[in-house]
């Protein structure tokens, strides 16, 4: 089962987390497979915007992953956002490539990197009253 938190929080599936909680550092965790490689995904799916891309972990390694992008905290400007951990199993190692973080089509990525869906997570994040957060 994946396991996502912020800082000391725990996510649970579903769950409202307060803007301030998801500006503390991500901590991502699952049983894994020994020799087996994953992909991680961080994804803002109202805005479908790419908050965290890293392929080829060994194991939970995140730090040995490729980091295709790097950690952008959530931070929604306006409304209510849902956003989705993925975690997903690789059938072979992904080459670096360039990826474009706006608009990110996740369902091509997939199928091109022939990825197996092990675990997800969702969560909602409320922006700030004033619409930035600082």
């Amino acid at each position: 089962m994946l396991r996502v938190q912020f800082g000391e929080y725990p996510i649970q599936n579903n769950q409202i987390v307060d803007l301030s909680v998801v500006q503390l550092p991500i901590n991502l965790s699952w049983p894994e497979q020994i020799d087996q490689f994953y992909t991680v995904v961080l994804l803002d799916v109202t805005s479908n915007f790419l908050q965290l891309l890293i392929v080829n972990i060994p194991g939970q390694n995140l730090s040995s992953g490729d980091h295709l992008t790097q950690y952008v905290p959530p931070a929604p400007y306006e409304g209510t956002h849902l956003y989705q951990v993925f975690l997903y199993q690789q059938s072979q190692r992904i080459p670096e490539q360039s990826i474009n973080r706006n608009m990110f089509r996740l369902a091509p990525f997939v199928q091109r990197n022939g990825l197996t869906l092990v675990d997800q997570i969702n969560f909602l994040v409320e922006s700030s009253s004033s619409g930035f957060y600082f």
